[in-house]
This record gives structure tokens, C-alpha cells and sequence, in this order.
């Protein structure tokens, strides 16, 4: 009997100890976006990726604008923090062909496997340092309160 009560309480802390764990880390996001340039003229059908120093990525595409509105794991917002910013934008043409935009396992250093994923496959209409978060020097704040509207502005 003995035997059968120290299973059933650590069963039942192994219980709680998922239930516990499962449902108060759920990631808060806060609304987040802006518009992203090219030498002052908003640049459309870009993808934007937000990399935090912790925490997952944020993306976005802009629509026609330049405006865009960014989401994390397919909810929209950001989570609160630093982030470094790369952008892809292609050439139209190089759009209708099969693109892999799957995150690529192994990518090299430096280099976030989302972006990994449309590198070197087609003609880039910005400078090339912007399509890495590390060496694009674009780097942006999300805050918990007030408005997360940024000015992603790219220059030759």
C-alpha cells in the first residue's frame, strides 16, 4: 500500500508540474509595425524579419505602401525588446519562380535561417548588407506601451 501511495503522489506532482508549466508561459505580444523606404519611396512586397536578442523573430511583408505589421508564430504583435532588423525585397520576376522561404538548419553564423532561405537565390533590389540582421546596423526597440510604428528607412 505503501508502495502504491508514493507512486500516486508523484504521479500527481508530475501533473502539476505540467499544468503548472504549461499555461503561464504563453509569449505577450503588443501591437508592432511601420513602413519601410528605399531611398525615400516606400518599397513593396519586402519581407521584413525582426531577430530579438532572446525570444522568437517577428516578420512582416509590406503591402504597396511600404507599410507592414508584424507577427510572431503566425499571431500578430512582437514581444517586448531589442531587435535587429534584415529586409528582403527580389525582383518581381524572381517572385513567380519557386522560392524557398523555409528556414534552412545549418545557415551560417550571423545569418537568421529565415533570411538563410531567400539568400543568393534572387536579384536583390536593396544593398545586401540589409538582407542580415547583423550587418544590416538596423536595430529597433518594441516597447509594452505606446505606439511600435517604425521608420525602417534603406539607403545605397
Amino acid at each position: 500500500m505503501r508502495h502504491l501511495t508514493a507512486a500516486g503522489v508523484c504521479f500527481g506532482l508530475a501533473i502539476a508540474t505540467i499544468v503548472g508549466c504549461s499555461g503561464g508561459d504563453e509569449l505577450k505580444l503588443v501591437p508592432a509595425g511601420g513602413t519601410l523606404t528605399y531611398n525615400g519611396k516606400p518599397l513593396a512586397g519586402a519581407s521584413v524579419t525582426f531577430t530579438p536578442t532572446k525570444g522568437p523573430v517577428a516578420t512582416a511583408t509590406t503591402g504597396m505602401d511600404g507599410k507592414f505589421t508584424l507577427s510572431t508564430n503566425t499571431k500578430p504583435g512582437a514581444a517586448v525588446g531589442d531587435y535587429r532588423v534584415a529586409v528582403i525585397a527580389v525582383a518581381a520576376s524572381a517572385k513567380t519562380e519557386s522560392v524557398d522561404l523555409t528556414p534552412k538548419e545549418g545557415a551560417p553564423q550571423g545569418v537568421n535561417p529565415y533570411e538563410a532561405g531567400l539568400q543568393n537565390q534572387a536579384k536583390s533590389l536593396i544593398p545586401e548588407k540589409y538582407n542580415n540582421h547583423e550587418m544590416s546596423s538596423l536595430a529597433f526597440t518594441v516597447k509594452a506601451q505606446g505606439e511600435n510604428q517604425f521608420a525602417v528607412e534603406l539607403k545605397d
